[in-house]
């Protein structure tokens, strides 16, 4: 008797199957890559972000205990946050109020890439508000004593009146 053998199929891969998942594996780690890349460059985005608010609310910090006055300055920021400058700049506002903005810049050595943060914020100006405030009430006396001079001139006149025709 005699047996026909069929064609044994391998049971390894072929050399394309191998290609095509080694091909699959490279683009994956290519777009892992770049994915990494992307991150790291938003956590730097987020820790300059939060250091130059820092900055900047340290200014308003020391406007707000005193410190400092608001008056168009700028200076360099401590050896904490190195690299920084800062500006402030201050306009009037209404109401007794000054609007003051300060601005912080960081240029990248060596690269020509800056990063700036800017805030405004508006505070109550005591000095013009105390001015006014001196004003108005010089200008109250001023217009109570003229209302009380021509209030007593009149009775004066009245009473030397009567008295003449009385007599």
């Amino acid at each position: 008797m005699i047996v026909a053998r069929l064609p044994r199929r391998s049971r390894g891969l072929t050399l394309l199957e191998v290609m095509v998942a080694l091909g699959i594996f490279v683009a994956a780690i290519a777009v892992l890559s770049r994915l990494l890349l992307i991150g790291q460059d938003g956590v730097e985005y987020a820790f300059r972000q939060s250091e130059g608010t820092t900055i900047v609310e340290n200014r308003f910090a020391e406007l707000d205990a005193g410190l400092i006055t608001p008056s168009s300055v700028s200076g360099q920021s401590d050896s904490e946050f190195a690299g920084w400058q800062w500006s402030m700049e201050t306009s009037a506002g209404s109401n007794y109020l000054i609007k003051v903005s300060v601005t912080a810049e960081r240029t990248a050595p060596g690269a020509g890439k800056g990063f700036v943060v800017a805030m405004s914020r508006m505070f109550f100006d005591a000095a013009s508000a105390q001015t006014a405030a001196d004003q108005r009430n010089q200008d109250a006396e001023a217009a109570a004593a003229s209302t009380t001079s021509s209030t007593t001139s009149s009775t004066t006149s009245g009473t030397g009146g009567a008295a003449a025709g009385g007599s």
